[in-house]
C-alpha cells in the first residue's frame, strides 16, 4: 500500500481526494510515506482505512515518526474495557498552518469505529473497542464531508441523517462480504428520501477476498460482490452516451436507482484504482451560468503489475464487464451483439430491451435511465446485460439475451416472416440506430431497418395485447394534430388507425404450441392492409373508402 499513496501522490493531475478503504493500509506503509515524504499536498485530503491498532501501538507510532506529523486521536470509548484488545482506526492525512504562528504542519486525525460488525467468530463484538467520535470536515451552509467505517452506520439513523445530509460528500469505506444487506444499506434509504444535495460513495474491497486466520492459518474464501459505487443526484449529469461509455471503459458502469431517483455508478468488481474527475457536491457562491455539476468521470484505472500500479492500456489490463463471457460459446455466432456492445454497452441495452418489448410507454423510454436493465431497486441488484459481474442479474441477463439469440436463430429455421417483414428472409442483424430510429433493432441484408419483438412462450395472452399497443405507439411516434375538435370515441378511433399504418415494418413474435408465430390485435385488424391487396388512401376516405371486405 506504500505504492499507493506513492503512485497517487506522483498523479497529474494530483488528486483532492485519495481514499481507500477499511483496514487495507498497514501502518508500516504508512509511515514509510510519511519518512519519505510522500503526504498529501496544501488542500488536499487522504483518508485511509488502516489495519487495526492494539492498544498502545499508535503512541509507538507517534514515537516513531518523531514529531513529523500532529497526532490527534480520542483514546475514550463509550465502554468498558474487557474482553476488548484492539481498535479499528481510519485517518484523516493533510496539510495545515498552525493558528499561532501560521507554521504548516502534517495533521493525522484518527477516527475509531464506533460500532462492531458481525461474523460468525464474533471477532469485532468480542475484541473490539467502540470508538467515540465521528469527525465532520466543512463549514456551515458549505460542503462537508464524513467517513463513516462499514458497520458505524448502524448508528447513522434518520435523525442524524437530517441533521447532516444537506450538502454532504459521505464515504463509507467497508470490508464487507455482503454491503448489500439490509442493515448496511438503511442508511441510504434515510439519505436519499430527503431532497438536498447529498453524495455517497461507497468503497469496499474487490471481490472473492481470500483471508488466512493468523492464529490457525485457516483459509477462507468470502465469495463476495465489490459493492464499490458512487450516488448523485448531481442536476446536470452527463448521461450522454460518450461519458457513459468512456466511464465504462474505465470499468465504472451507470445504473439508475429508481426509488431514489439517483445515478449510481458501479465499480469493476475486481482489484484496481480509479482515478476521478468529479463536480463538487455543491457550489457555493458561484455563479448559475458557470455551475454545472456534471458527476464524476473516470480519467484512468491502474492495475498491480511488477510491484507497483500500472495504467491499464493493454487489453488484458483493461476492465472486464463480463459481457462476453455470459455468451459464452456463442459469442463467435453472433458477431453482430458482440459489436454493439463494443460500440455502445448502452445503444446494446436499449437494443435488448427493444426485442424483449420491455420500454417505458413515454415519450422518452429511451432516455438512459429509462431502460429497464439500467435500472436498480431497494434490493439493489444488477441487471445490467453489459455489467455481468453481479451474480444477483445473472438469471434476468440470461432472459434477456435468450429472446435475442432465439430470435437471431429465426434465421437458420427458414422461418416465413409476415407480408410487411417479407424483407427479412434474406436474412438481418441487430442494430441499435441514433435518434430518432432507436425504436428500431433489426437491420435487414437491403438496410431497411425493422422493430420486432420477440416474447417466446407467453401463458397469459393478455400480455400480448399490453405489449402490442405500447410498441406501437412508440413505433408509430406521435398522431399529428387533428384540425378540429374530436369526442374522445372518434380520438381513440384516429389513434388506433394511427397506429396500425405508422407502426410499419414492426411485429411481435410469441410462441404459440411450440410454432413462432406473429401476432395480429384484433384492436388493429380494421386498419391493417389485408395480404396481396392495395395500400388503402386514408387521406380521401372518399376516393378510396374501407370496404368490409378490405376489413
Amino acid at each position: 500500500m506504500y505504492e499507493f499513496l506513492r503512485h497517487a501522490s506522483a498523479l497529474a493531475p494530483s488528486p483532492d481526494l485519495v481514499v481507500c478503504p477499511e483496514y487495507s493500509m498497514p501502518w508500516n506503509a504508512l509511515k514509510r510515506a510519511i519518512d519519505n515524504g510522500v503526504v498529501p499536498g496544501n488542500g488536499q485530503l487522504w483518508v485511509l482505512g488502516c489495519e487495526s491498532l492494539r492498544f498502545g501501538q499508535l503512541n509507538e507510532i507517534r514515537e516513531a515518526l518523531n514529531g513529523q506529523v500532529i497526532i490527534i486521536d480520542d483514546e475514550s470509548s463509550v465502554e468498558e474495557l474487557t474482553t476488548q484488545s484492539y481498535r479499528n482506526p481510519l485517518v484523516y492525512l493533510f496539510q495545515t498552518r498552525a493558528v499561532v504562528n501560521a507554521q504548516p504542519a502534517l495533521v493525522m486525525i484518527v477516527q475509531y469505529k464506533t460500532a462492531p460488525s458481525g461474523d460468525a467468530a464474533n471477532t469485532e463484538a468480542i475484541g473490539m473497542m467502540r470508538g467515540r467520535y465521528v469527525y465532520r470536515f466543512g463549514r456551515a451552509n458549505e460542503v462537508s464531508l464524513i467517513t463513516l467505517i462499514c458497520s458505524d452506520v448502524f448508528d447513522f439513523n434518520q435523525a442524524i441523517c437530517a441533521a447532516v445530509h444537506d450538502r454532504l460528500l459521505l464515504l463509507h469505506i467497508q470490508l464487507n462480504n455482503n454491503p448489500r444487506h439490509i442493515s448496511y444499506k438503511r442508511y441510504r434509504q434515510y439519505l436519499y428520501e430527503l431532497d438536498a444535495d447529498t453524495e455517497l460513495l461507497c468503497l469496499n474491497w474487490a471481490e472473492n477476498i481470500q483471508s488466512t486466520d493468523r492464529v490457525d492459518g485457516a483459509f477462507t474464501s468470502w465469495r463476495n460482490i465489490g459493492g464499490s459505487c458512487w450516488y448523485t443526484r448531481a442536476p446536470e449529469f452527463d448521461a450522454s452516451e460518450r461519458t457513459v461509455k468512456a466511464n465504462h471503459g474505465a470499468g465504472v458502469y451507470y445504473t439508475r436507482h429508481q426509488p431514489f431517483r439517483t445515478h449510481v455508478l458501479q465499480f469493476d468488481y475486481r482489484e484496481r484504482v480509479f482515478f476521478f474527475q468529479a463536480t463538487k457536491v455543491f457550489h457555493h457562491a458561484v455563479p448559475k451560468a458557470r455551475s454545472r455539476r456534471t458527476g464524476p468521470k473516470a480519467l484512468k484505472t491502474f492495475v498491480w503489475s511488477n510491484n507497483t500500479w500500472t495504467e491499464a492500456i493493454h487489453p488484458r489490463d483493461l476492465p472486464n464487464d463480463g459481457f462476453k463471457a455470459s455468451l459464452g460459446a456463442a459469442a463467435d455466432r453472433y458477431a453482430d451483439i458482440v459489436k454493439l456492445h463494443e460500440d455502445s454497452p448502452l445503444g446494446l441495452e436499449r437494443t435488448l430491451a427493444v426485442t424483449a418489448g420491455e420500454l417505458d410507454s413515454g415519450s422518452e423510454w429511451h432516455a438512459i435511465q429509462n431502460i429497464d436493465s439500467i435500472r436498480i431497486g431497494e434490493d439493489e441488484f444488477i441487471n445490467r446485460v453489459t455489467f455481468a459481474q453481479d451474480p444477483e442479474g445473472r438469471m434476468f441477463r440470461m432472459n434477456r439475451l435468450k429472446a435475442a439469440i432465439v430470435l437471431a436463430g429465426l434465421q437458420n429455421r427458414n422461418y416465413e416472416w409476415p407480408v410487411e417483414l417479407q424483407f427479412l428472409n434474406e436474412g438481418f442483424e441487430f442494430v441499435s440506430p441514433p435518434s430518432p430510429h432507436q425504436h428500431r433493432n433489426i437491420k435487414a441484408s437491403d438496410s431497411t431497418l425493422a422493430t420486432v419483438v420477440y416474447l417466446g412462450e407467453v401463458l397469459d395472452t393478455s400480455i400480448l395485447d399490453i405489449v402490442d399497443q405500447k410498441m406501437r405507439k412508440i413505433v408509430a411516434g406521435e398522431i399529428a394534430e387533428p384540425d378540429r375538435v374530436l369526442s374522445d370515441l372518434d380520438m381513440r378511433s384516429l389513434v388506433r388507425q394511427h397506429q396500425a399504418r405508422a407502426a410499419s415494418r414492426y411485429c411481435l413474435l410469441y410462441v404459440d404450441d411450440t410454432k413462432t408465430v406473429a401476432y395480429r390485435n384484433p384492436h388493429y385488424l380494421s386498419y391493417a392492409q389485408p395480404l396481396n391487396s392495395s395500400t388503402p388512401d386514408f387521406t380521401n376516405p372518399l376516393a378510396s373508402p374501407l370496404t368490409r371486405e378490405q376489413q
